[in-house]
């Protein structure tokens, strides 16, 4: 028998902003759905197998509108879907509607079925169609689906345009707010909600879905998300005042010192180069990096430096997390909805919200934070201020610590040791590289020492930084040039490193020409080419490379075209395709070619994320709670009097699938009340 699907779709009002915009707060899916004035205006669903779905029309899609006491409003019709153990709900961004039908539908509508709707209605049920398109290196949004995949039923602009005016309060120059309610445009407005349950299942039914396995590991993410972690709310409120307080501060100076003339130190950077045009400085931008560029090579001098520094401290965004924190744990003090599932081509989490993935590390004179993180916490800004001056770095350099573990808890938080550099080696098959971390060797040592030509034990401190970037740099095809700028030093010795590596790990830049002659093999013989532990194979509209976990790489509309790459005059194969932008504007969707340093990089950043995934949900199955991972870091909850140890947990984390035998990796991690790093 045939898996049903049924593809739901909500439109909702509310007083809360969903998220962030236009200098609008946002607090997220979960507490947007928890919010006193949030309302169902109509949800629509359509049922159906993926071949009855591909056949449906816009008359085959049921609507239930509380406002609508017609037989057209099926309330039995969506409670019987919810209640069907046998279909699959399926949504676009899926935790939204999960959001609004268990805090939502099913606590304020349907209160006294609620638990038996809660408990019909949990993650294994889902499905997310903007999870399917992105495991295939597509954009998130519905509407840049239908563009790039040419869908006959597009996203409905106006309908847009109408639900904005229809999902919260209208402001009118007064001041005072009203609700649209006219009955022909919420007549418009469904049929906008139906219009876009036939774009999502067009999209559902025209591309491939998640494998079984990935399936699996989309559920374990829509848990962890609504898990959420803990923050310590009494910390984040003061942390907010004391922003507060001290951006009023540093305006009044600004203000001061300017005249008058620069009443937004943070923001209104065209009175602030207004105001250092008066000072005979001119600056073509004030951006936070050209502010640190013109500080650091003292381009600036008196009053006109006071009021970068002041723009410093009062617009550095790591502290504006502390709002965010506050707004999306509201309810309970915990933040959800904080990981997008395969937010990169390559499989990787990308962070929402709060955005834990880039959280500030602690800076150098910054040590024991969770100690500040106390103090931040009792309110204690005098102290702050005695220490250290500006309090801002400071709780910049906490923000971390913000993150705890709950009641009764404790965590255990464990990272792989430069997994990337090892994943390399093991995937090129570079048994001098696995036999260095084999060995226990310090290996930056060991490349620093080749790199300037001397004995081990005589290796400085700044030359083994140079070995480590070397080591973790030079894997995916990094000319000299670039690591020269990147990491700030002399030429000579940027050459010295790239050589020095490229000669020590010769199968790596092998793997890197190879890949890329597989790559492109493939587009142009339509046949599957082996490549070490990976193969590649056109299909359809994608270029897909397999991974040795079996999961696969997509490349959308792949393109082989002939260039002088190397101006030699002679001309040699370039592999393109279509996909994000990899520099801003993100979101938009461009042709770009890839070579083999590249297609090795996006090849060993999956297969470490698909290491690290296997061994999340190990430690699930363990007895851990998972509620945090950061690029190659995971957090996870264990109850304060377990028996279990850090190092029973690092044990777990560093089991490897069988796919990856004889990857070399390490895990080691900490036991802590608070998120440090």
């Amino acid at each position: 028998m045939k898996r049903r699907y049924a593809v739901i779709d909500y439109e909702t009002f509310s007083e809360a902003e969903l998220s962030s915009g236009q200098g609008k707060p946002g607090v997220g899916a979960y507490e947007y759905s928890l919010h006193p004035s949030t309302e169902i205006l109509c949800v629509a669903w359509r049922v159906g197998t993926r071949e009855e779905l591909a056949h449906s029309t816009e008359d085959d899609t049921k609507v239930w509108a509380p406002r609508w006491k017609t037989p057209l409003s099926d309330l039995s019709g969506f409670l019987e879907i919810l209640f069907d153990p046998d279909l699959t709900l399926v949504s676009h961004n899926a935790f939204f509607e999960q959001c609004i039908t268990r805090n939502l539908f099913a606590k304020k509508y349907m209160y006294s079925m609620k638990d038996k709707i809660l408990a019909a209605v949990g993650p294994e049920r889902w499905y997310c169609i903007a999870a399917q398109v992105q495991a295939l290196s597509l954009l998130r949004s519905l509407e840049k689906v239908g563009n790039i995949l040419d869908l006959k039923i597009k996203k409905d602009k106006e309908g847009s345009r109408l639900l904005r005016k229809w999902m919260k309060p209208i402001k009118h120059r007064d001041g005072s707010f009203s609700r649209a309610d006219d009955p022909k445009e919420f007549e418009r407005l469904v049929a906008y909600c139906k219009t876009d349950i036939s774009s999502e299942v067009e999209a559902f039914v025209t591309t491939p879905m998640l494998s079984p396995s990935e399936r699996k590991i989309y559920q374990f993410d829509q848990m962890v998300n609504f898990r959420g972690f803990s923050v310590d709310r009494t910390m984040v409120e003061s942390a907010v005042t004391m922003i507060e307080r001290e951006k009023a501060a540093l305006q009044a100076e600004a203000c001061d010192i300017t005249g008058g003339m620069v009443t937004s130190v943070a923001g209104a950077p065209g009175q602030i180069k207004k105001w250092l045009e008066t000072q005979g400085v001119f600056m073509p931008s004030i951006a936070a990096e050209s502010v640190k560029e013109a500080i650091a090579e003292g381009l600036v001098d008196g009053e006109a430096l006071t009021v970068l520094k002041l723009r410093q401290s009062a617009a550095m965004s790591s502290v504006s997390k502390y709002p965010v924190m506050e707004r999306s744990s509201r309810s309970d003090g915990r933040c959800r909805g904080c990981f997008i599932y395969h937010g990169a081509a390559t499989g990787r989490w990308v962070g929402s919200l709060v955005n834990p993935h880039n959280l500030k590390k602690a800076p150098d004179w910054l040590k024991d934070t969770p100690h500040w993180a106390e103090l931040i916490a009792s309110g204690d800004s005098d102290t702050i201020k005695m220490l250290f001056g500006n309090p801002i770095p400071v709780l910049a350099g906490c923000i971390r610590s913000a993150v705890i573990a709950s009641p009764g808890k404790k965590l255990h938080v464990a990272d792989w040791n430069a997994i990337e550099a090892r994943v390399v080696f093991w995937i090129a098959d570079d048994d001098v590289g696995l036999d260095l971390f084999r060995s226990g060797k310090d290996i930056y040592i060991d490349q620093a020492a080749q790199i300037f030509g001397i004995k081990a034990e005589n290796v400085d401190d700044y030359q083994r930084s140079i070995g480590k970037a070397a080591k973790l740099g030079c894997g995916f095809g990094m000319g000299d040039k670039r690591f020269t700028v990147q990491y700030n030093v002399d030429p000579k010795i940027g050459k010295a490193a790239v050589m020095s590596y490229r000669k020590t790990h010769h199968k790596v830049v092998s793997f890197w020409y190879d890949v890329e002659a597989a790559a492109i093999k493939a587009v142009k013989s339509g046949q599957k080419i082996r490549c070490g532990k990976v193969s590649f194979y056109a299909d359809d509209r994608f270029l897909f490379c397999e991974l040795p976990s079996g999961r696969r790489i997509a490349y959308f509309k792949p393109e082989i075209r002939y260039e002088d790459k190397w101006k030699s005059g002679n001309k040699s194969p370039v592999l393109y395709f279509w996909g994000e932008n990899p520099r801003p504007p993100k979101g938009t969707w461009v042709r770009q070619s890839t070579y083999g340093g590249m297609l090795t990089e996006n090849i060993v950043q999956a297969t470490a994320r698909d290491i690290m995934v296997s061994a999340m949900m190990r430690a699930e199955s363990s007895g851990w709670e998972v509620v945090l991972h950061v690029h190659d870091e995971i957090a996870a909850e264990v109850d304060q009097y377990s028996k279990k140890s850090i190092d029973d947990f690092c044990r777990v984390l560093s089991e490897l699938p069988p796919w990856a035998e004889g990857c070399p990796i390490k895990v080691g991690g900490f036991e802590s009340k608070r998120y440090r790093k």
